[in-house]
């Protein structure tokens, strides 16, 4: 364990944390002060044939000093290794000579990479540091001799390659059917809307939902407004008409006409009961088959998608951990007319890959967590104990279990126990093969309980007749409060079981296991009254604009989803709200858009941040491992008044954040912050608490400040003079975009936030009112915005550094920093490249190109563009990219992005993780030499945590910390890690040196990185010393003992050693004297010593000694006390020691 984990106990607090243990410290302690732990990295040398020898490469560690040389070894056949260069420090030249922005030499720099002209393709490479003239550990190569990347034509010797063979593919799974008006859909099989046109409402496929007749009795209710007579009884009559009754209320009204509260339940609950018994009830049949089994369709081939790394056997070398997907489906198509096709989908499966192929272990999500796109599940992996190995944490459900390959059988076998699947019994009847068994025998009332699906209804407004594509016809003379169904995404689980759970490799077994489970703190719900159902506003997608009273120009485009219009009489809807959705809609969209990050939230401890929504409700749950034991640390919830750190309401918490979440150590203090699109939060000072430091914003153009005259798209300019100074705008907070990138932007390695926007109007959706615009594709300072002061005063602070309006959702491209023609990085708006440090346009309308994003690939400090599976170059000045390297690989990645970009091996240029053919995995490494020596990027505690997230939702790569530019110094040695000097998978062999009737004496071989031993004697600590070996004396004859040893070093503790068991031997002694001359006697002791077999040794010594005497004898390996009389007696005699 690391030495820094701090000792923790629970404290239960209310609501949430009421209802889960939050672990706050025992005592107090500043984490932040103590440095940040970083994985133990081998060298990672990697070895690919050139046409001019051998190409090397190999990781500088984040904590090695400037200035350092490196010897390289060769082996080739049976001789031995032989030095073969020396690299030593060297002055970089700039690459560039721009007046706009001058290059500086660099200084003292050596590179981590070589081309050894007379290396062979069988040569096996060795490299070491020489710090200060003294040579380090010799370490080799990491994977054997790589693979040549041919790309396209005069694309050679650019790229090599890993190949990792996989184990097979899951099978597909069935996936089950269900009815709606006499007909089948499921995957695979769509509805026809022209069957789903209900007789008689002229063309209409939804049913229309009287929401008049509520309001009519509702609003009278709530203003303690006098109704009469007639009144209710015509409300009584509508609603016996549609529930086909004769229904009379209990009560009724009062003589002053006023609607009592008991009145009004009675009418709301005949209501209630003919929107749920309208169309086809509260919620879909399953379709069975005539043998009475459920009709199912098999799921498509699975094909593997999200990937992230870590270090699970604790060797130095990164494992891949890779998710297997069947079916890619977005989680807002849940309605049957519109999508019958996209509802259920197959499990997802979680596989962890070494670097040869070997199959650590295989996690089968189950049917109970959606697996149909990058919103769903993330892969948290990192060192969540603090014991140096990687634990993979997922957001999990009932069934939700961990399998292992098995060799005979060659499939992975999962036992299903208690200790293997999550949930309990519950969990073991929610297994894969469970359900494949009820869907076989037709049993509902298993699935019904046990299957967490959602299968219900919403209350929408939108056009009842199908068309207009996902959302309908954007047109309030046809749109209407209509009744339609949601089936497949994950709803309410039985007694609301959804999980947080770890997993990880244990080599005493040599299998995966389940660590731990914990409760997930914030389950699906439907409505705030409790109802699996809502009414909302909201159409299938994720839009955020409901306008009753639109500005100028808002709705005029068929293509602008953002801005649905509605009839002004129902913003009473939106101001008033009933049976409102907890998570913004009750169909399964919102509620499952997880996204999360992992994050050193105190400096030290790595967390699994879970987050669920960022539409409308937003909550994070911060996990890690104590004990063994998941344990929930923080959480935040935006519909909680007590995380409103900034004040306000719910409202001001929501919609910040994008398909992706970051985090980073921004303001310097040593912990990360959760860095969402347009608000930053970090942990309390208890550690109980995620709370908003700052929510991002800026002045905004306004209807009365602009004259009500809407901006010019792709040419009204924000965060400008004009814009700030007209006292008719406000400040408003940013809200929610697509892509996004979190990076420095200057030679000061100031960070700045790059995103896109779909929100362009600022509007209020509790009122259903347009106030002005929002920019499109934008730049910020993600620490301005609104927060607190030094004396906890709100403030309120522009953010911006550029944005333009776009007029509709803009998703923009990318940023980075991919030329050396002008100071710092750049970034696209809507109409042209950007400083990211002026906002400045730089070159015109010139852009950067959609879906290139930034790669340290090539030989000099600027990015290349990596798109998909293809690297290219990029005009320093016009930015138009080149095909560099075309991998011929699959990307399985979001938004253009490759699968994985992480500084897996080498120096500290970028690896592309990829799919292969024939069920492979391939790592992309670069063949260009470089002459500047930058540490491993995996040793830069920002970067670790972009590859840690970069595989959650649009999956957008992370940035290191610190900016590369021919302006900038190079990157110094980091001083506020700690970097292991020891494998966590190091185990000392401990051997016998001496035995005897009353000590012990073990010791082993030194193990590489360790500064000190601790010895544990039948399990109980005895010492911690430095040395290898050791002498444990003051034993009990004819005992045994057990003794282990683990090494450790600053920051880790490596294995323990196997029990080495050690019996004392037994002894006797015996005296004699004899009289001598005079004064003197001779005395003889004997020690007969007896091991466990009774083999008799003895040891005899002889002394001269005066009479009467008494003293201590060294006799053999003992010391014994023999007291005598004058008369050659000997009064006493026994071993001391």
């Amino acid at each position: 364990m690391r030495k820094s984990q701090h000792k923790l106990v629970s404290l239960a607090l209310a609501m949430c944390l009421s209802l889960f243990a939050f672990s706050v410290p025992a005592e107090a302690d500043d984490t932040a002060t103590s440095l940040r732990p970083m994985e133990y990295l081998t060298r990672g040398l990697v070895a690919a044939q050139v046409p001019s020898g051998i190409f090397l490469s190999w990781r500088f560690l984040g904590d090695e000093p400037d200035g350092l040389s490196w010897n390289v070894y060769r082996k080739d056949g049976d001789a031995g290794f032989v030095k073969i260069t020396t690299i030593t420090p060297r002055d970089v030249q700039p690459e560039s000579n721009y007046e706009t922005n001058p290059g500086i030499v660099k200084e003292n720099v050596t590179p981590s990479n070589y081309t050894d002209p007379d290396g062979l393709i069988t040569s096996i490479y060795e490299v070491a540091p020489v710090i200060h003239g003294v040579e380090g550990l010799r370490q080799g190569m990491s994977v054997p001799m790589l693979s040549a990347l041919a790309g396209s034509s005069g694309q050679a010797n650019r790229g090599a390659v890993q190949y990792i063979p996989m184990k097979p593919a899951p099978a597909p799974v069935p996936l089950a059917h269900f009815i709606y008006r006499d007909y089948r859909f499921g995957p695979g099989t769509n509805l026809t809307t022209a069957n789903m046109v209900i007789p008689g409402t002229g063309g209409q496929n939804w049913y229309v939902v009287d929401m008049d007749l509520l309001r009519a009795f509702r609003e009278p209710h709530d203003n303690k407004t006098p109704v009469s007579v007639t009144d209710l009884s015509g409300w009584v009559d509508k609603l016996n008409g549609y529930n086909h009754e004769t229904w009379q209320p209990t009560h009724s009204l009062g003589t002053d006409g006023i609607i009592s509260d008991a009145l009004f339940a009675e009418l709301e609950a005949k209501f209630i009961k003919y929107v749920e018994d309208l169309d086809y009830g509260t919620k879909l049949p399953y379709a069975k088959t005539s043998t009475g089994a459920i009709y199912t369709s098999q799921s498509s081939p699975y094909s593997t998608h999200d990937m992230t790394v870590g270090d699970f056997d604790g060797d130095g070398e990164y494992e891949i951990v890779v998710k297997w997907r069947s079916t890619q489906q977005d989680p807002m198509y849940s309605e049957p007319i519109f999508g019958g096709s996209n509802t259920t989908t197959a499990p997802e499966y979680i596989d962890v890959y070494k670097l040869d192929g070997t199959l650590l272990f295989r996690v089968d999500m189950g049917y109970n967590v959606r697996a149909g796109n990058d919103h769903e599940t993330t892969l948290f992996c990192q060192d969540f104990d603090g014991d140096g190995k990687a634990e993979l944490m997922l957001k999990t459900a009932l069934g939700t279990r961990i399998g292992n390959w098995d060799e005979e059988s060659q499939s992975v076998i999962y036992p299903d126990t208690l200790n293997t699947v999550v949930g309990g019994d519950d969990g073991l009847n929610a297994t894969t093969d469970k359900f494949k068994e009820y869907f076989a025998t037709g049993n509902e009332q298993a699935l019904d309980t046990y299957w967490a699906l959602l299968n219900s209804f919403t209350i929408s407004y939108r056009s009842p007749i199908a068309g207009g594509g996902n959302d309908g016809i954007n047109d309030p003379a046809v749109k209407r409060w209509i009744k339609t169904y949601h089936v497949g995404p994950i709803g309410p689980a039985k007694d609301d079981q959804e999980f947080f759970s770890a997993f990880k490799w244990d080599p005493d077994t040599g299998k995966g296991v389940l660590v731990d489970s914990a409760k997930y703190p914030f389950p699906y719900e439907g409505s705030v009254d409790g109802e699996n159902w809502a009414m909302t506003a909201e159409t299938q997608r994720g839009n955020f604009s409901y306008l009753a009273f639109p500005g100028p120009g808002a709705g005029s485009s068929s293509s602008d989803y953002k801005a649905q219009i509605m009839a002004e009489k129902e913003a009473y809807w939106l101001e008033h709200p009933w049976k409102a959705a907890v998570w913004g809609d009750a169909q399964g969209n919102r509620a499952n858009r997880y996204v999360g990050v992992v994050a050193a939230l105190d400096g030290v401890n790595n967390y699994a941040v879970s987050q669920r929504g960022y539409y409308a409700r937003t909550t994070f749950a911060a996990y890690n491992i104590v004990d063994g034991k998941v344990n929930l640390q923080a959480c935040f919830d935006s519909a909680d008044p007590r995380y409103w750190a900034l004040g306000g309401t719910a409202y001001d918490y929501q919609n910040r954040g994008n398909h992706q979440t970051q985090s980073a150590d921004l303001d310097g203090d040593g912990r990360d912050e959760i860095v969402m699109k347009a608000m930053v939060l970090d942990l309390n000072a208890d550690k109980t608490m995620i709370l908003p430091k700052v929510v991002n914003g800026d002045i905004m153009p306004t209807i009365e400040g602009q004259n009500s005259i809407p901006p010019v798209a792709n040419s009204f300019e924000f965060a400008t003079d004009a814009v700030r100074n007209n006292k008719l705008n406000v400040w408003a907070p940013l809200r929610h975009g697509d892509r996004s990138a979190l990076l420095p932007v200057d030679k000061d390695n100031n960070i700045r936030m790059w995103s896109g926007n779909e929100e362009h109007l600022l509007d209020d959706i509790r009122n259903g009112r347009q106030y002005g615009w929002l920019p499109g594709p934008e730049a910020h300072d993600p620490m301005k915005g609104k927060r607190l002061n030094e004396q906890g005063e709100i403030i309120y602070e522009n953010s911006l550094i550029f944005g333009v309006y776009a007029g509709s959702d803009a998703e923009g491209a990318v940023a980075g920093n991919f030329s050396n023609r002008w100071p710092g990085a750049q970034g696209y708006s809507q109409n042209g490249a950007r400083s990211m440090i002026t906002g400045e346009l730089l070159n015109g309308s010139r852009n950067l190109g959609s879906g290139q994003y930034a790669i340290w690939f090539g030989g000099g400090l600027t990015a290349m563009a990596v798109s998909s599976a293809t690297i290219s170059t990029v005009n320093d000045q016009t930015f138009e990219t080149s095909s560099y390297l075309a991998t011929d690989l699959t990307s399985t990645g979001n938004k253009n992005t490759p699968t994985l970009k992480a500084d897996m091996f080498g120096d500290w240029r970028e690896e592309l993780i990829l799919r292969a053919s024939n069920n492979r995995l391939a790592i992309v490494t670069t063949l260009s030499p470089t002459e500047y020596g930058i540490r491993t990027l995996m040793h830069d505690p920002m970067y670790r945590n972009g590859v840690a997230n970069k595989n959650t939702g649009y999956d957008q790569m992370g940035f290191a910390s610190f900016y590369l530019g021919d302006e900038a110094e190079l990157p110094t040695m980091r001083t506020d890690i700690a970097v292991p000097t020891m494998a966590p998978n190091a185990q000392i062999q401990v051997s016998v040196q001496s035995v005897t009737a009353n000590a012990i004496g073990i010791e082993w071989a030194p193990i590489s990185g360790a500064t000190s031993y601790t010895l544990y004697r039948d399990g109980v600590k005895i010492d911690k010393i430095t040395s290898t070996s050791y002498l444990d004396k003051g034993l009990e004859q004819g005992k045994e003992y057990s003794y282990t040893v683990t090494p450790s070093d600053d920051v880790n503790s490596g294995v323990g050693s196997l029990p080495l068991h050690v019996t004392t031997k037994t002894a006797t002694v015996k005296a004699s004297v004899k009289k001598l001359k005079g004064n003197q006697n001779g005395l003889t002791i004997t020690v007969t010593e007896n091991n466990l077999e009774g083999t008799p040794t003895n040891y005899t010594e002889s002394y001269s000694i005066n009479n009467n005497a008494v003293a201590t004898y060294v006799v053999g390996p003992y010391e014994v006390y023999v007291d005598t009389k004058s008369n050659t007696q000997v009064r006493e005699c026994y071993i001391v020691k």
